[in-house]
């Protein structure tokens, strides 16, 4: 029996790609079934906007099937955990569809999941020479601009929330300010040049890999931040209570967050 994904690659970026492949081996672990995911050359062709980034480029990954199933599409439930989907999926092949945007659906197998997640050699090894050169505990900030300054669904955070955020970890660390808008970041004085350096990697798998390497994790509305920090052994995680825009604010938010989380 199989687990499909044939929308992967369709469904958003880095970040949610991540979050349904780890929720498709999830419940192929769960259930003793292998799983199926879109060959790379299809993946993410029927998208409204070019990828900017693929788990295929950012990871050696190795489902044990890929293709386009036929098998009956099951749509998770909810935004939060969908508990009857997890624990009754139906008895037949079926191909999955959603964002699966918890931890629920692949805590049981974490370590698992961290050692798929392990960043190509070409981004780790660039990552690790950076990282050495920073020396003590490092804090992650994650900025997202760009396309959220005109996504309603989500929505740029306001720097009040990173001035908030900053006084919850210690105030002596060195500092990586992770953002798709890097010349506008290195204009604020709240990040000061004394202890605050912009990452200017220009490359998201770089960047995935360092701010797992970092040990306090400052996380945006964005899935991208949330598994950089999931991915580390990171000392604390703050992330923001505001996740959603208005048309979305109805989301429950009860399983986004790992328990341990700060939410500001």
């Amino acid at each position: 029996m199989t687990f499909s994904f044939n929308h992967m690659g369709n469904l958003g970026h880095l970040g949610n790609q991540m979050f349904q492949y780890a929720a498709l081996i999830g419940m192929g672990a769960k259930h003793g079934r292998s799983i199926c995911i879109p060959h790379k050359q299809s993946f993410g062709q029927a998208y409204y906007q070019e990828l900017r980034s693929t788990i295929y480029d950012a990871f050696d990954l190795s489902p044990n099937g890929v293709g386009i199933s036929r098998f009956p599409t099951v749509q998770e439930g909810s935004f939060h955990f969908d508990e009857n989907l997890f624990e009754n999926p139906p008895e037949e092949n079926c191909n999955l569809y959603g964002f699966f945007q918890s931890e629920k659906w692949f805590s049981h197998i974490k370590e698992g999941i961290k050692k798929e997640f392990t960043l190509k050699d070409e981004y780790r090894e660039v990552a690790q020479l950076m990282r050495d050169q920073l020396s003590g505990p490092v804090v992650a900030i994650h900025v997202r601009r760009t396309d959220y300054l005109s996504n309603p669904n989500h929505g740029a955070l306001g720097l009040d929330y990173y001035e908030k955020a900053l006084e919850l970890v210690p105030n002596n660390l060195t500092v990586v300010v992770f953002t798709d808008d890097p010349e506008w970041a290195k204009s604020q004085p709240l990040f000061p040049d004394d202890r605050f350096f912009v990452s200017e990697t220009d490359c998201p798998y770089t960047d995935l890999a360092l701010m797992s390497m970092c040990d306090y994790h400052i996380i945006a509305n964005s899935s991208y931040s949330w598994w950089g920090a999931y991915l580390a052994d990171s000392k604390k995680v703050i992330a923001p209570k505001q996740w959603f825009g208005e048309p979305l604010k109805t989301n429950n938010l009860k399983d986004l967050y790992c328990d341990e989380w700060v939410k500001l």
